[in-house]
């Protein structure tokens, strides 16, 4: 762990788990309730992003534990932020779908 500091571990397990709550937001919006704390605290979106953010860091510590190399590192979180993106838009799209034409 002598270049990439746990902290950017955090980071980047961070990053999948917002993008896993974005994706999730937008699979359940219709699902989930309308005040938006109740909605950002469901068990629909915190309890998958809870399970990957803690699987995605036994993976990336593991991964650093055994390859020097930090490349694959920075394509992960490079990867974490195209997802979020993903999630945001659908996210979004989701939205626009249920908001009535005026």
């Amino acid at each position: 762990m002598d270049r990439v500091r746990y902290y950017w571990i955090v980071q980047i397990a961070f990053s999948f788990a917002l993008a896993t709550l974005f994706i999730c937001s937008a699979v359940f919006f219709k699902q989930l309730p309308d005040d938006p704390w109740e909605r950002f605290f469901s068990p629909l979106l915190q309890i998958p992003a809870l399970m990957v953010f803690l699987a995605s860091m036994r993976i990336l510590i593991r991964h650093k534990r055994h390859h020097e190399d930090d490349r694959d590192l920075l394509r992960c979180y490079v990867c974490g932020i195209v997802l979020m993106t993903i999630g945001v838009l659908f996210m979004l799209l989701a939205h626009l779908a249920t908001v009535p034409a005026s």
